[in-house]
């Protein structure tokens, strides 16, 4: 699947993370968005176009999971290869 270097630099930060994940304004400073509202419609477009890429690949479960409120997760081991 081919990502753009915003989304790699994104579900590597995710998984970096851990099971704790990141808050939505950590993810919006990585993006280098506002923390406004019209930055927050941003965020949740990127993360929604992440998510349909990663399903196209193949996982069977949700592999960003978001946590209500506060931000998001990878839920599913995941590894990286570069081309």
């Amino acid at each position: 699947m081919r990502l753009s270097y915003a989304e790699v630099c994104l579900l590597n930060a995710l998984s970096l993370a851990g099971p704790a994940g990141m808050e939505r304004w950590e993810i919006a400073e990585l993006l280098g968005l506002e923390p406004d509202a019209a930055s927050s419609n941003v965020l949740e477009a990127r993360i929604s176009r992440l998510r349909r890429k990663i399903q196209r690949a193949g996982p069977s479960g949700p592999v960003i999971q978001a946590r209500r409120g506060e931000g998001y997760r990878v839920s599913t081991p995941i590894e990286f290869e570069f081309r």
